[in-house]
């Protein structure tokens, strides 16, 4: 599968065209993206997403727990071992 190249949250234009990904770099970036997703900010899953703002401030545990989640959905990823 191949996904359109994101730059800074933006499509990427390389001589009027659009590059694509594949691989472990779209993976590193639905990772990237996903990670970027506020809990009810995606109009079509608002369960999806990380609580940065409560977690930050007293829920690490939850928040951490809510990374992983992040991570582990991505297609392509078959475990993670740890993350910082």
């Amino acid at each position: 599968m191949k996904d359109l190249k994101l730059k800074d949250n933006d499509l990427e234009l390389i001589d009027g065209d659009l590059p694509l990904v594949n691989g472990l770099d779209r993976t590193i970036q639905h990772i990237d993206t996903g990670l970027k997703i506020l809990i009810n900010d995606w109009c079509l899953e608002p369960d999806e997403g990380i609580n940065y703002v409560l977690g930050l401030k007293g829920y690490p545990e939850i928040m951490r727990s809510q990374i992983k989640h992040a991570i582990k959905t991505v297609f392509g990823v078959n475990s993670l071992t740890k993350f910082s």
